[in-house]
């Protein structure tokens, strides 16, 4: 009996419109057929989306999701190429103020600001949230020195990894994340200055040297492109002549008597 109630009630969540809550996606997109579920806004939303196969989406129109949370919660972007499932962002989700909780069976969200969770025990994994893609993360390693370089272990640059797709490589899961792609170079620019603002031949030197490999986005080509030629460049190596080499005192000559 109570197998056979468990098999009705999963035929009928299958039948169910849904949308797949993903903490890997910095924004909620909505494939055009669940459109109709959701209030559909005349703004155009001006994001690009890059998918988890290194592909790019360009976002069409912005959305309102259908629930009763607030309005920064329910902000979505409809994504035309979108095919397989629509993502709901815990990322939006947590931003807003929300706690999401997932077990084997279920996921539910809570409201952080009328909800006292007790949690008994101690966690067996810590991670954290990255403060550019605001994307969580995990140490790969038991012993981490650095957070930036100690997640993963990489023979190409972190850019290379994530831009570029791999060819004749059949599918055996699916990644289904996404993030938001500012401008790259407001990209560059702000690397440029969180960098201290080294010269383009210096920064190139090192960029080239894989000292820059965990920076997303950041890649010698895309310095050589979009380098802001800013004030502080030149500020910061000028040389200034020494005083007092050329005196404009009048020397007075001795003649010898």
């Amino acid at each position: 009996m109570e197998k056979a109630q468990r098999k009705h009630e999963n035929k009928k969540q299958h039948r169910t419109p849904s949308i797949v809550m993903d903490s890997a996606a910095t924004s909620t997109v909505l494939r055009e057929a669940d459109t109709k579920y959701v209030k559909v806004l005349s703004d155009i939303s001006n994001k690009i989306f890059l998918n988890a196969n290194g592909t790019k989406s360009k976002a069409g129109n912005k959305a309102v999701l259908p629930y009763k949370m607030r309005k920064a919660a329910l902000e979505a972007d409809v994504v035309p190429s979108l095919a397989m499932n629509s993502l709901l962002s815990t990322a939006k989700l947590a931003d807003a103020n929300y706690i999401t909780i997932f077990t084997k069976d279920e996921v539910k969200v809570f409201d952080a600001e009328t909800t006292r969770l007790n949690i008994e025990g101690n966690a067996i994994m810590k991670g954290w949230r990255c403060p550019e893609t605001r994307l969580w993360r995990v140490p790969l390693s038991e012993e981490m020195e650095n957070i930036n370089t100690d997640t993963a272990i990489m023979s190409r640059e972190a850019t290379d990894i994530i831009l570029k797709k791999r060819a004749n490589q059949e599918t055996t899961a699916f990644a289904n994340s996404v993030y938001e792609l500012p401008n790259l170079e407001q990209v560059v620019a702000w690397y440029h200055a969180a960098a201290g603002y080294p010269t383009k031949l210096t920064w190139l030197t090192a960029i080239n040297a894989g000292f820059f490999a965990t920076w997303p986005l950041l890649t010698a080509k895309a310095v050589r492109k979009h380098f802001p030629e800013s004030d502080e460049v030149a500020k910061g190596h000028m040389r200034r002549v020494k005083s007092g080499v050329r005196s404009t005192k009048a020397q007075v000559q001795q003649h010898p008597e």
